[in-house]
């Protein structure tokens, strides 16, 4: 299967707990990495935690990200001080748990809602319309709360599933043109700051080293279960011709 050459690459999320292995994994591949974020300190961490050799590669800059206009003035400086962008990976969101539905305040699931699908709308709404002049790939990345539900983690489950939808619609939407739009559902990952888990969870390093292969492949307009290490063997051979195996990456 014939492969993309590396290029650039915004991750939104980069600086959270998945997002940490697809800067990694995308930096290691060659990219030029791309990491908006809110937070000096979680840029600062996120960049000790790369190998020095990559951190050149890894560039992340404080942005507003609660405003499609500020986002999309981010997209505007990136362009202009280093080409076209040509994918995007978004690994927006986190997780809570705690409260019934009924017992949610307003004001609460109106805030939980729009860290996960508003963010997700507003990068949507600010790269794609330049992601559609030339090939490109965006892939948004859930979890395993949008596909099944959890008691007193409603938030979570809604915002999910709706942002499943969201990543069906737009690959429905954009099938005829150069974007290719892909979907992860991941199951538990292992991460910085859960790194015990059972020997079947899939990493973070796991999901950043997928999403790379993704990206410089052909694929386009898939939802692709990531629940353990088997599914996630499973997808690399059909979906990218790698062997299956189920060794740690």
């Amino acid at each position: 299967m014939s492969e993309r050459k590396p290029g650039r690459v915004v991750v939104a999320g980069g600086t959270g707990g998945v997002g940490e292995g697809v800067v990694a994994a995308f930096a290691r591949g060659g990219f030029e990495v791309l990491v908006p974020s809110r937070s000096e300190e979680k840029v600062a961490s996120l960049l000790r935690t790369l190998p020095p050799e990559t951190r050149p590669r890894v560039r992340g800059e404080i942005v507003d990200t609660d405003h499609v206009s500020t986002i999309e003035r981010y997209r505007d400086a990136l362009i202009s001080s280093g080409g076209p962008i040509d994918a995007v990976v978004a690994t927006l969101g986190g997780w809570w748990q705690g409260t019934p539905l009924h017992a949610i305040p307003e004001e609460k699931w109106n805030r939980l809602l729009d860290q996960g699908l508003g963010a997700h709308f507003r990068f949507a709404r600010a790269f794609i319309p330049h992601l559609l002049d030339h090939p490109s790939s965006y892939t948004f990345v859930n979890g395993f709360s949008g596909t099944t539900p959890y008691a007193q983690a409603s938030a979570m489950s809604v915002s999910s599933a709706a942002q499943l939808m969201m990543a069906r619609v737009m690959a429905e939407e954009l099938s005829g043109t150069p974007v290719r739009v892909n979907a992860l559902v991941l199951g538990p990952v292992m991460t910085r700051a859960r790194s015990r888990g059972r020997p079947e969870w899939i990493s973070a390093a796991d999901v950043g080293g997928f999403a790379a292969e993704l990206v410089k492949s052909r694929v386009r307009g898939e939802v692709i279960s990531l629940m353990d290490r088997d599914e996630l063997a499973a997808a690399r051979e059909r979906l990218l011709g790698a062997p299956h195996t189920n060794a740690p990456a």
